[in-house]
Order: C-alpha cells, then sequence, then structure tokens
C-alpha cells in the first residue's frame, strides 16, 4: 500500500495513477501539532488497513496528476540519519583505508522535511551543497532496545528521502538542517511493497547526469542494524524516521537543477533547486 498526504494534509493511498482519498476515516478527529492523519494511520493500521482497501475498491480516485503531494511524514518526533554508512561513500569522504566500525547516527531538525512538490533552497552561503539520497525507515511503533532480529517488526513502511547537505566542518547536524533540507516522499509504502529493503537499488540524477547508482547490498550497517542501533540511543516513537545512508557519488547542487532520486519498489520524485528568498529585513532593504 502507498499511503501519501495531500491537499492541506489529508491522508490518502495511490492506486496506480489514482489518488484515492481517506481524510474521512477521521472526520471529526482534532489534530494537534505534530499528529497528523499519517500518524493516526500509523498508530491503528491493522484495524484500519482493510477498510481502506475496501474503500480504494469502490472509489474511483481522481488522477494523481492533479494533486499535490505533501511529505508522507512531515512531523516525526525525530529524523534520525545514518552516516558514513556505505563503504564506497566512507572512502569517498575520508580517503583511502578508512573504515566505519561500528553503526551511528545523527539527527536533523524535522523542520527541513518538504514534500515532493517543494523545493530544495539553497541558503546564502559560500560552501558547497551536496545531495545524498538515501531509503528512510518509518518506525509503526513506541519501542526501545531492539534486537537486531526484530528490528523490522517496528518498521511502519519506507520512503525516499534526500538528505541536502553543506560540506564543510563543524556540526552535521547543523549542516543539515536548513528548511528544505530534507525532500520526502513521494508515499510510504508498507512492507509487502518491498520484497527486500536490503537490497533495492538507489539512483539519482542531477538534471540528465546520473550521479549515483547503487544498491542497499553496499551498506557498511544493515537496516536492521541502524534501527536496533538507534533504538538503544533514543526511544524510537511511531513516525520517527531513519534515513539510513548515502552511496558513494554525492556531488554539489546549484540553483536552477533538478534533483532526481529513484529507489527501486518505493518512489522516485524529482526536486527543483533554488536560491533561498532573502530575508525580509534585507529584502526590504
Amino acid at each position: 500500500m502507498k499511503l501519501v498526504l495531500h491537499d492541506g494534509q489529508k491522508l490518502g493511498m495511490v492506486r496506480g495513477d489514482r489518488l484515492i482519498d481517506l481524510s474521512h476515516f477521521f472526520a471529526g478527529r482534532e489534530l494537534i501539532f505534530p499528529v497528523t492523519q499519517m500518524h493516526l494511520a500509523i498508530d491503528d493500521f491493522d484495524r484500519l488497513r482493510p477498510l481502506f482497501e475496501a474503500h480504494a475498491d469502490a472509489t474511483p480516485g481522481v488522477p494523481l496528476a492533479g494533486v499535490r503531494l505533501q511529505a508522507p511524514m512531515p512531523t516525526p518526533t525525530k529524523l534520525i540519519g545514518a552516516f558514513s554508512n556505505y563503504r564506497r561513500h566512507t572512502v569517498e569522504m575520508r580517503g583511502a583505508g578508512a573504515v566505519q566500525s561500528r553503526p551511528d547516527i545523527l539527527l536533523k531538525a524535522p523542520s527541513c522535511i518538504v514534500g515532493p512538490a517543494d523545493a530544495i533552497e539553497l541558503p546564502p552561503i559560500d560552501r558547497p551543497v551536496h545531495h545524498e539520497p538515501e531509503l528512510t525507515v518509518v518506525i509503526g511503533r513506541r519501542c526501545r532496545n531492539v534486537s537486531v532480529e526484530d528490528a523490522y517488526s517496528v518498521v511502519f513502511g519506507y520512503t525516499t528521502l534526500l538528505d541536502i547537505t553543506v560540506r564543510e566542518d563543524g556540526d552535521r547536524s547543523r549542516r543539515k538542517s536548513y528548511d528544505t533540507f530534507a525532500p520526502m516522499g513521494p508515499w510510504i509504502v508498507t512492507p509487502d511493497e518491498v520484497p527486500d529493503p536490503q537490497d533495492v537499488g538507489i539512483r539519482l540524477w542531477v538534471g540528465e547526469q546520473l550521479r549515483q547508482d547503487a544498491s542497499t547490498r553496499d551498506m557498511t550497517f544493515g537496516i536492521a542494524q541502524i534501527i536496533a542501533y538507534a533504538s538503544s540511543v533514543m526511544t524510537l516513537h511511531p513516525g520517527d524516521v531513519i534515513a539510513t545512508g548515502t552511496p558513494e557519488g554525492v556531488g554539489p547542487i546549484v540553483a536552477g537543477d533538478t534533483v532526481v532520486i529513484d529507489i527501486e519498489h518505493v518512489g522516485r520524485m524529482a526536486v527543483p533547486v533554488r536560491a533561498a528568498p532573502a530575508p525580509a529585513a534585507l529584502a526590504a532593504a
């Protein structure tokens, strides 16, 4: 199942080229930030799934092309990233002989999440900004100290995420947390749609240039290890997202580019790049 948020953070399901609205299942439910209809769906999915499917069977829906898709999980309590989690990317960043000896994670500010219909906005800084495509896990239940063996049992689904990064020295979380630096989408796919998440292709283009072409097989630490490690550090909540690292081939993006990410069985999105608007005070001057 492919679940989306669309047109004012309403829940929907995608079937082929059609969008079936599901927001009426939550009519009258008060939503207090950061809770979305996606959170409600995750919390009660075992009961809701057959209802969603029956409704989709009976409803033609509308053309997906006419719908504005939003980030499918715009307000997680945590946006976690695994860094240096592909062998050749570790060498690319640190040189030959570099080894990542254990899993490690960082936090990006959830406020940098945008959707597939939005743009990456480059801040006015004199530093290169790089693309990093990442298969991303959406957590399905509250958990702590999950074992590697049980890690997949806490996964609600998968999505794609562009981990946009300022390439310089200094705190990773700050360099990755500028507004718009985490385009996410176009949907969350449930695990039954992904035969083996540890064997899916990840590709990224800037314009017509293919820059990254790899597989999740190339990870240094597997998805289950990353989930287990993250849960040993902090409690994970439904809707939390874990970006599992980028393969080699990262490079700069500039205003006017279009970045295309494609993750096999999960999703594809094309995101334009532009300069961030000038701050209001400067614009007035």
